[in-house]
C-alpha cells in the first residue's frame, strides 16, 4: 500500500507484518504530483530497499527512508 496519510503510519491500528508493506511518502503538502511520483520512484528502483517492504512500515521522504519495526541487524 502507498499512501501519504500518516493515519496507516500507526502500528498499533494499522500492523505492518499483515499487510504485503506499507509505504507512507512523508512530502510537504504542497508537493505536485511529479515530487511523489519522483519520490516513490526512488525508492521502488532500489532493490535492497523494496526487498527489506515485506511485512513493514516505510516512511519515504525525499532524502531518506526509515523502517519500523527497526532492523534488528546491526
Amino acid at each position: 500500500m502507498v499512501t501519504r496519510d500518516f493515519d496507516f503510519a500507526d502500528i498499533r491500528n494499522y500492523p505492518p507484518s499483515g499487510f504485503p508493506g506499507i509505504i507512507v511518502l512523508a512530502l510537504p503538502d504542497d508537493a505536485v504530483a511529479s515530487q511523489v511520483n519522483g519520490t516513490l520512484q526512488c525508492f521502488v528502483v532500489r532493490t535492497e530497499l523494496l526487498g527489506k517492504l515485506a511485512g513493514r512500515l516505510a516512511i519515504v521522504e525525499s532524502w531518506r527512508v526509515r523502517f519500523r519495526p527497526h532492523d534488528t541487524a546491526s
